[in-house]
């Protein structure tokens, strides 16, 4: 247990601390600033229209966030489902498409994931993002 904890834990830690502190700390001043403009703007975060098109054997979906004041850089869309019969849950990335004139600052998301389920099956999420840190550790 202790080794198991060193390994997937400890020693990922460290080495995240070493990355941080390299170059005068840029990288931990950036995960600061990224934090902080989470906790300001998260409650902004809006879902406007979601669209499903279903095509040969797969289905595409377009969902439209609006971020406020938050960078499109600080987040990740996704598509989400439950767990079926003892897999794991099913999580597909999206990718960022244009921004909506919009003074809430719209931004469309779009995926284009197989059709092994109903699509009522996935719903989309935001969740923080930011290259190195530990959601949701770091940022719940």
């Amino acid at each position: 247990m202790v080794r198991e904890y060193v390994e997937s834990l400890y020693l990922p830690a460290a080495g995240a601390y070493q990355e941080r502190i390299v170059d005068g700390a840029r990288q931990a001043v950036l995960l600061c600033q990224w934090r902080e403009s989470l906790q300001a703007h998260w409650q902004h975060l809006r879902f406007g229209q979601v669209e499903v098109k279903e095509g040969k054997g797969h289905y595409t979906f377009k969902v439209t966030v609006y971020l406020g004041d938050l960078d499109p850089g600080a987040i990740q869309v996704q598509l989400y489902a439950d767990p079926l019969s003892g897999a794991g849950a099913q999580v597909y990335p999206m990718i960022l498409g244009e921004q909506i004139s919009d003074p809430m600052r719209g931004f469309s998301y779009r995926a284009r994931i197989p059709a092994q389920r109903p699509a009522s099956d996935y719903t989309a999420r935001v969740i923080p993002a930011f290259n190195g840190a530990r959601v949701p550790i770091e940022a719940n």
